[in-house]
């Protein structure tokens, strides 16, 4: 019994460390400057904030979908802290872990179980594959793209229709194209789920309402 829980709490303490230490690799990529975040995602935050915040919306000023630029807004009114492309880098690192819980979700449906439960140990491997996986690291903390924001949310698609829920997963797919097109790349499965009547064409037509 002893060992036992000796063997628990490594496992535990495993997991803590391996999330905080790819926290810490994310906060040490804040400083790079990709050419993307200096020519245009750092200059449309300052733009916005020039701009009167959720005023700057009636002006076309950057060639994103709106809802990132929602996002943009809402950190015009954060206190100037720290750097705007700080700021950019880290909206986009919550969308890591919502997507590696939704991984952890999805390996455990397969398993036939849904409860979330203690996300440590060997039941962290889907967690961790996420929040670890360095393009997933880099894409954010170093480019500051927002890759992973639809792609968590085309996770999530994915999950709800696992899980039966078609107005779920429609609503969620929705979320994922209203920030890039590159969702469509999803296209083929969501035909196959149509195709098996999993999801209906009625129940798609969520999708157009959210973007």
């Amino acid at each position: 019994m002893k060992f036992s829980e000796a063997k628990v709490n490594g496992l535990f303490v495993a997991t803590l460390l391996l999330i905080l230490a790819g926290s810490v690799l994310n906060l040490t990529l804040l400083p790079v400057e990709s050419r993307d975040m200096r020519d245009f995602l750092v200059p449309w935050l300052r733009y916005v904030k020039e701009h009167g915040g959720y005023h700057a919306l009636a002006r076309g000023f950057s060639n994103y979908f709106p809802a990132y630029n929602y996002i943009l807004v809402a950190l015009s009114y954060l206190p100037n802290v720290v750097p705007d492309a700080w700021l950019i880098k880290l909206s986009a690192v919550p969308f890591e872990w919502f997507a590696g819980l939704t991984a952890y979700r999805i390996t455990a449906a397969c398993r036939g179980k849904d409860e979330l439960g203690p996300v440590w140990g060997s039941r962290s491997i889907p967690f961790l594959a996420i929040v670890l996986l360095p393009t997933v690291i880099l894409n954010a903390s170093a480019w500051g793209q927002c890759d992973i924001i639809y792609s968590s949310f085309l996770l999530a698609s994915v999950y709800h229709l696992m899980r039966q829920n078609p107005w779920r997963a429609c609503f969620w797919l929705g979320m994922a194209l209203s920030f890039k097109l590159q969702t469509i790349l999803l296209g083929p499965f969501v035909l196959l789920m149509l195709l098996q009547r999993r999801v209906s064409v009625v129940q798609l037509g969520v999708v157009p309402l959210i973007v």
